[in-house]
């Protein structure tokens, strides 16, 4: 049964928000190998970093650590029912290109060695607008070059064995 319908039906005594994130990449705790970090929705995000081919990417992503944000704050009964879209970097996007860059210059020692150069990526353009979901929660959504060097430190990281 759909969920609309669901709500509808039992005349339920509370209200839901419906979170809609983007592609969620970030640092990843539970992952204890850099092949099962891989593996994970950083996927897209690590092929390009190491030049590997992949399937093409969405054009839009958001840091873990805000989606948590949001379901922790959709608990608040100042968040109105309805749906929210999370996404950043706004009209504009996930700027995919500018990954290696930012790994470049925030992990020099990374750039070229761990990491090898600036993949082609594919990516479905995708314009998600989120200016009701910030306003909404609160707070603006962390950039992509931060979601860059999240996934970048942790991999490196489980490279070392920290």
């Amino acid at each position: 049964m759909p969920l609309k319908k669901f709500i509808k039906i039992n005349k339920l005594k509370y209200d839901v928000v419906f979170l809609m994130p983007s592609l969620v990449i970030g640092p990843n705790p539970l992952s204890k190998t850099a092949e099962a970090y891989i593996s994970g929705t950083n996927a897209p995000l690590l092929r390009m970093l190491f030049r590997r081919s992949g399937s093409p990417m969405l054009g839009s992503s958001i840091l873990v650590e805000d989606v948590a944000k949001l379901h922790i704050k959709s608990l608040n009964l100042s968040i109105l029912a309805g749906r929210y879209l999370a996404a950043s970097g706004g009209s504009k996007g996930t700027q995919w290109a500018d990954a290696f860059g930012i790994v470049k210059e925030n992990f020099p020692e990374a750039a070229g060695k761990i990491f090898e150069g600036e993949g082609k990526p594919v990516v479905v353009p995708i314009n998600v607008g989120t200016s009701k979901t910030e306003k909404a929660f609160g707070f603006p959504f962390q950039s992509f070059e931060e979601q860059v060097k999240g996934v970048t430190e942790n991999y490196i990281a489980l490279l070392s064995g920290s």
